[in-house]
């Protein structure tokens, strides 16, 4: 890792849980702001490019470290992915985004008109508050599915 203000983190990797020895170790092209999201053996793992504000999504198996597919995005770094169902739920630089769980394909995007938190899917509805830690600037916003 650097020490600049925007270090993230630039590693992802599993360890055996009887031992504590490294079962895989991924070094990420670039920068990841949040931890990644766990379903049905696959890793979700946001990315930023900062130099170019853009991002990427990458879907990884959880027992080798392989990456199954990877999905870029336009604005912004990709932060804190949510996963339910066959979706995966994403904040993109200030839009909020849906991909599909098998292929990363893209369902819809959402302009939010700031930076959002962690979504909390429960049922159709996505649940998003921007600009967290702001909070007079802050709202919630719920999202269906369209």
């Amino acid at each position: 890792m650097d020490d600049s203000p925007w270090s993230g983190s630039e590693r992802l990797f599993a360890l055996e849980s009887a031992s504590g020895a490294v079962a895989w170790d991924w070094k990420l092209p670039k920068k990841t702001l949040s931890p990644p999201a766990y379903a049905d053996g696959t890793l979700y793992v946001g990315e930023w490019y900062p130099d170019a504000d853009t991002g990427r999504l990458h879907a990884v198996d959880a027992t080798d470290g392989s990456v199954t597919w990877t999905s870029e995005t336009e604005p912004g770094g990709i932060g804190s992915p949510t996963v339910a169902g066959d979706t995966v739920y994403v904040n993109q630089g200030e839009e909020f985004a849906a991909v599909a769980a098998s292929d990363g394909s893209q369902r819809w995007r959402l302009e939010t008109g700031a930076r959002a938190g962690t979504p909390v899917v429960v049922g159709d509805t996505a649940y998003l508050r921007t600009n967290p830690g702001h909070n007079y600037d802050s709202r919630i916003l719920a999202v269906r599915e369209p």
